[in-house]
């Protein structure tokens, strides 16, 4: 377990040759990250082959951000669990990372709770990624904004799918 909060620019680049050489797994927490730590830290983490699991807590990442790490998400094949929590992503962050983790076949765990900013536009995606992606056994949305409709709808679609 590796807890990082608000880290200066420095500190980001002693965990990136902490990362680098380690020999045990590794399951970061990252929390109330600046934008600079940001860019630094979260491409390294998902190019490290230690890293098992991945958790981003109140650092507001944009869907730009996540479109730019699609191919790393898409291809990692080491984390197998992804938490996006407390305001960290918003509606437009879902759909970019619904995008990323569709081919993606070693996540069998996704968190994205405790955001307010994900509302009801988020379940035509996320209904997509319990359809589409083979692997994914677990999708925590508790306390976001969606709607009862919107959770009528994911839970139907969740009938349809064995994994979850």
């Amino acid at each position: 377990f590796m807890r990082i909060t608000n880290p200066s620019l420095k500190a980001c680049q002693d965990v990136i040759t902490k990362l680098k050489n380690s020999k045990n797994f590794l399951y970061p927490l990252l929390e109330e990250l600046s934008p600079g730590a940001t860019r630094l830290l979260i491409p390294a983490i998902l190019n490290a082959r230690n890293v098992k699991k991945l958790t981003i807590r109140r650092t507001p990442l944009t869907s730009d951000f996540i479109l730019s790490l699609s191919s790393q998400l898409s291809s990692n094949e080491s984390i197998w669990s992804l938490d996006f929590n407390y305001d960290t992503i918003d509606d437009d962050g879902v759909i970019a990372l619904v995008h990323s983790l569709k081919d993606n076949t070693r996540v069998i765990d996704l968190g994205v709770s405790y955001t307010s900013g994900i509302t009801s536009v988020s379940v035509q995606p996320l209904k997509e990624l319990i359809l589409t992606n083979k692997t994914l056994g677990t999708l925590s949305i508790t306390n976001t904004s969606i709607d009862t409709d919107g959770v009528l709808s994911l839970i139907e679609t969740l009938q349809t799918n064995k994994r979850i």
